[in-house]
């Protein structure tokens, strides 16, 4: 990495404050009686909302994403410049980031995705990229769609992609029972 990109990512850090960035915690109430526990995952999965911000500078494709995942009631937030993404992200942190590989300045979003903390990444590009290319990407970013695939498949993607992170968290959560415990409920129930 040359100096004058070591110098934009130091700055990028301290512009999105990242030494100060915090995960946050969603909480849905499902009633225990009612839904199994890999039930009550799923389910929490549907009545989510969720914040997703995608950064392309190709602004037809954000566009056709953007109607795309209003129709699957996602609320995609899309930005074109580096400083529209700053300000998106200073104003809510995002459950998942949606980057360019190539965009129009000197960071690469593999680069861009090693800032941004524990944030699930998909990186999207028109062309092909392995991991291998520019080194080891980091453990945020979760898959790579090229763009020819269409945006089906990337909204697919943020499905997966947030669906396993929600279940993380529901499994983290302190009222998932144990396994005995639902197992003696369910006899008693029936």
């Amino acid at each position: 990495m040359n100096v004058s990109m070591e110098s934009n990512l130091e700055s990028i850090m301290e512009e999105l404050e990242i030494d100060s960035y915090v995960t946050r915690k969603k909480r849905v109430f499902v009633p225990r009686e009612s839904v199994s526990p890999l039930k009550r995952a799923t389910y929490r999965n549907i009545r989510q909302i969720h914040n997703i911000l995608m950064f392309d500078d190709d602004p037809i494709f954000s566009k056709i994403a953007k109607r795309f995942a209003d129709k699957k009631h996602l609320p995609l937030t899309s930005v074109e410049t580096f400083e529209e993404f700053k300000r998106q992200w200073s104003h809510s942190t995002p459950d998942l980031v949606i980057l360019d590989y190539d965009l129009e300045f000197d960071l690469l979003g593999p680069q861009i995705a090693r800032l941004l903390g524990d944030t699930p990444v998909i990186l999207i590009s028109r062309k092909t990229r392995k991991e291998s290319d520019d080194g080891h990407w980091s453990d945020n970013i979760r898959t790579f769609v090229h763009k020819k695939y269409g945006i089906p498949r990337l909204i697919n993607e943020v499905h997966s992609v947030l669906g396993v992170r929600q279940e993380r968290e529901f499994l983290k959560t302190s009222n998932l029972y144990s396994l005995d415990e639902y197992r003696a409920r369910r006899r008693r129930a029936m």
